[in-house]
């Protein structure tokens, strides 16, 4: 039910994007300001192909944490990631 609120909503704003396979491109989008923001929850990549991205993002003012607003770690599996603006109305979201 919790997910169905969550697309739902992300549905009706325009902002529903799955491309978990170029989690990367979607961090760099995010900080050059074409996305908002993404949820993940279940990212397959390893550690090593999101770091890159999670830099880029944090280095441009972004931010990425877990679902409770914790710095992510190198095996998240659950994450949002946004403009600073918008992360906690994004956590809101996945309450």
């Amino acid at each position: 039910k919790k997910l169905q609120k969550i697309f739902l909503r992300l549905m009706t704003t325009g902002g529903l994007r799955l491309l978990e396979h170029v989690l990367n491109l979607n961090f760099c989008y995010i900080a050059a300001g074409r996305y908002d923001g993404c949820i993940s929850f279940y990212s397959t990549l390893p550690e090593w192909d999101k770091m890159p991205g999670i830099l880029i993002l944090e280095e441009a003012g972004g931010k990425i944490t877990d679902f409770y607003g914790k710095e992510v770690k190198n095996d998240i599996i659950k994450f949002i990631a946004s403009n600073k603006k918008l992360h906690n109305n994004m956590l809101k979201i996945v309450e």
